[in-house]
């Protein structure tokens, strides 16, 4: 969804199209802000790659949007991951399920990453380009 031509109905189908298959349905954000991180998990995201984590705080933002309480901070209505389990169950596994992946993609990521990777509930990291 950061670049290309992908929009909320669009990466829905492709969900949809990949629900057969052996695969983790992944969405790169446009940035961290929680409102369109919810609707990506809400459409069936189980992960999500968010552009421009810099600083533990914005990592741990990232993570209060992709967690349920008491883990995060997370609205719970998933429309189209209800489907892969029973909405209850979803919502009591979904915060050890979902991959809540940062990209480190500038000076300033990288000078802090451990701080970014002690932040709890952080997956993994995505680094981006080299830049020069």
């Amino acid at each position: 969804m950061q670049h290309g031509v992908q929009d909320y109905l669009s990466f829905v189908h492709c969900f949809q199209a990949m629900q057969g298959h052996p695969v983790t349905p992944v969405v790169r954000v446009p940035w961290n802000e929680p409102g369109i991180i919810g609707k990506a998990l809400d459409g069936g995201a189980w992960g999500v790659i968010c552009p421009m984590i810099n600083t533990a705080g914005e990592a741990r933002a990232f993570v209060d949007a992709c967690l349920y309480p008491p883990a995060g901070k997370r609205s719970f209505g998933p429309v189209r991951a209800a489907p892969y389990g029973e909405a209850a169950a979803y919502q009591s596994s979904a915060n050890d399920e979902i991959l809540v992946i940062p990209m480190i993609e500038t000076r300033e990521a990288i000078d802090n990453i451990e701080a970014i990777l002690d932040v709890p509930g952080i997956s993994g990291i995505y680094v981006g380009p080299k830049r020069p």
